[in-house]
């Protein structure tokens, strides 16, 4: 995942830099290429059993720690939540309405289909993890206690908190992968 993720993050940074005209497009790519690299870090920092960064937990406790020592620190932590929010609306509505096939070319209308279905699936539980983590780090804000801040293990420790958690990892969990295998799709018949 983490080699996955680095080359997702080299792709949205060359689309910043030599993708299509537009500053909307350019921008998109660079928060993009912003979060890829930041799931790079951690998934290595897992793997490396780094001291310093051992769950994105303790990341996200580090980020808000270091925010809220800041004068108005408070007032970050809670853009940041609003900005991780955001990005999980995002996702979710590029998922329900599809526009992530904008630049998608596929062939045939039996593969469009399934490539549809995938990223349909995948942008939704990627934007689910997203607005369980801003919630999280909005809590921390309000609440100006920076352990209650999460990062993706976190986000989906709450998810199974809930009534239906299981259920809903194990939807989450189909959905990630789901992505994952759109991303194959992306890979073929995205126009760069």
């Amino acid at each position: 995942m983490a080699v996955g993720l680095a080359a997702l993050t080299i792709w949205q940074v060359s689309e910043a830099v030599w993708g299509r005209p537009g500053v909307k497009e350019r921008v998109e790519a660079v928060a993009k290429a912003v979060v890829y690299a930041a799931l790079v870090f951690s998934m290595v920092a897992l793997l490396t059993r780094n001291k310093a960064a051992s769950s994105s937990d303790s990341q996200s406790q580090d980020v808000t720690k270091t925010l809220f020592e800041l004068p108005g620190g408070q007032f970050l932590v809670g853009l940041m939540a609003l900005g991780v929010i955001a990005l999980g609306v995002f996702w979710i509505y590029e998922g329900w309405t599809e526009k992530f096939m904008k630049d998608m070319y596929v062939t045939g209308p039996r593969a469009r289909g399934v490539v549809v279905k995938l990223g349909k699936a995948g942008y939704i539980a990627r934007g689910v993890i997203a607005l369980a983590a801003g919630a999280l780090i909005g809590q921390a804000a309000l609440t100006y206690d920076p352990d209650k801040a999460a990062g993706i293990d976190g986000a989906l420790k709450a998810l199974a908190d809930t009534p239906a958690g299981p259920w809903l990892l194990v939807v989450v969990a189909v959905g990630l992968v789901l992505f994952a295998v759109y991303c194959f799709a992306e890979a073929r018949w995205h126009r760069v």
